[in-house]
Formats: structure tokens, C-alpha cells, sequence
């Protein structure tokens, strides 16, 4: 698995929680990352400048993306947000697009809605598209998420099919704590298969194995950090292991 795709499985499991508990207000990020592989893979690398914005009405977010790997550079703006669209439910959509890309989607699209079901139990589906120069991959996901107290456990069911044919099925869990104004730490296990690029001229759909940490922690009202850790085990391509930090300023 990719960083981008391993970006979009932690997020298209916390999209509806992270909206609704992230402190309100404008928070500017700025982060970078590295991921070693094994198999004489070249390594990524990746850095991200981000601009959110939560309110009680929804949220919105910008984001830069730069990743650097096999000799190549590319380019990614993404456009995001979340909206209640009645009481209990809402719906969040993200849009991102590269120019002349090279390693990530030229243009690429997720939505997700959330339904309240109880007052501890959220249900989510929805789906994505994101088109490569070389093929088209498109997914569908179902998932629960059960909150108690500030714990929240998450389960997804992701389908992954390419235009060309390959297709499967992944199965993403994840456990987050929530603390402070804003704070979160939590741990997300996803096993199965995933749409990915291999090499500069290849996407397919390969057997992945992840675990990663992630979280945020402020230290003050305007000051935090986010990081990420995580192990990939993708398929018999190589295993990676990597992480990122950012730098957060809250406004």
C-alpha cells in the first residue's frame, strides 16, 4: 500500500468522528514523511501543507501534497469537507487532482455518508474514483463506528476494482482515544487487498497487511503535532515502514 492509500483508508474511516469531535476553528498544518521499503523498492517521501476548518455547521479543507519517489515528483491539491444533512446524517465529499502526474491520480473523488443509528452507534457508506494515467480504480465501503465515552471503535469494508479487471476487498479497524481540545491517539489494522501503484508504470490490485499509529496532540490553545507510524507488508512486492510529523497552528 501507497502513503496515499493508506491515507484514504485512515481517513474514509474517520471522516464523519473526526468532523464532528475536531475543535472548532482554523488549523494550518504543515508535515513531512518518509517510508523505507525493502526489495531494493526506492523509498517514498512526502510532504503535506493543510488548512481546515471546523465549525458546528461542518467542515472544510485545503490541502497541498508533495511525494517524491523513483526519481519522480508530483503534485496533489485537495478540496474537502463535511455537512449535516439532516440531524443524523451528513455527508462528507473529498476532491483531489494532479497536473502531468507521474505516482499519484490525475483526478480523484471519495463521498461518504454517515447515519446516526443510536447515540453510540454510527453506520457509514459510500465510495471513490480515482483515475491514473494507466487505469481507473473505484471502490465501494460499509462500516459501523461505536463510541464510549471519549473511545471510539471503528470497522470498514472496502472494495477495490480496476478498469482492467482486478478487484478485492479489504477490512480496516480502528481505535481511537480522544483527550484534551482536540487531542486524539489512536491504532488502525487493515488486511486484505488494495489498489496501489508497484513502479512508475503499474497499478494493480495487491494483497496488503498494515498497521499503523496515528494521532495529534496539542500542547496549548494554538500549538500541536501530528504524527503517524505505521509497518505495510504489501504483498510479495516488499514491506514498508515509515511514519511522518507535522507541526499544527490553531487559529
Amino acid at each position: 500500500m501507497n502513503r496515499a492509500a493508506a491515507r484514504w483508508l485512515a481517513a474514509v474511516v474517520a471522516l464523519a468522528p473526526a468532523a464532528a469531535l475536531a475543535a472548532p476553528g482554523t488549523t494550518l498544518g504543515v508535515e513531512h514523511g518518509r517510508d523505507t521499503l525493502d526489495n531494493d523498492s526506492p523509498d517514498w517521501r512526502s510532504t503535506t501543507v493543510s488548512l481546515a476548518h471546523a465549525g458546528s455547521d461542518g467542515s472544510l479543507n485545503l490541502e497541498w501534497r508533495g511525494v517524491e519517489r523513483f526519481g519522480l515528483h508530483d503534485d496533489q491539491w485537495v478540496l474537502g469537507g463535511r455537512s449535516p444533512i439532516t440531524e443524523n446524517v451528513g455527508l462528507s465529499v473529498e476532491f483531489l487532482g494532479s497536473a502531468d502526474p507521474a505516482l499519484l491520480p490525475e483526478f480523484g473523488t471519495t463521498f461518504d455518508i454517515d447515519v446516526r443509528l443510536a447515540p453510540a452507534l454510527v453506520a457509514h457508506f459510500g465510495g471513490r474514483r480515482a483515475d491514473y494515467p494507466e487505469d481507473t480504480a473505484t471502490g465501494l465501503v460499509a462500516g459501523l463506528e461505536y463510541y464510549r465515552g471519549a473511545a471510539r471503535a471503528a470497522y470498514s469494508l472496502i472494495t477495490s476494482r480496476l478498469q482492467s479487471g482486478d478487484s478485492g476487498t479489504a477490512h480496516v479497524l480502528q481505535l481511537d482515544r480522544y483527550y484534551g481540545d482536540g487531542s486524539r491517539i489512536g491504532v488502525l489494522a487493515a488486511v486484505g487487498d488494495e489498489a496501489t501503484r508497484t513502479s512508475p508504470a503499474a497499478v494493480v490490485v495487491a494483497d496488503v497487511r498494515s498497521l499503523a499509529l496515528v494521532g495529534r496532540h496539542w500542547f496549548g490553545v494554538s500549538w500541536g503535532l501530528a504524527y503517524t507510524g505505521s509497518w505495510t507488508e504489501q504483498g510479495d512486492f516488499y514491506t514498508r515502514r515509515g511514519g511522518a510529523l507535522g507541526l499544527l497552528f490553531r487559529f
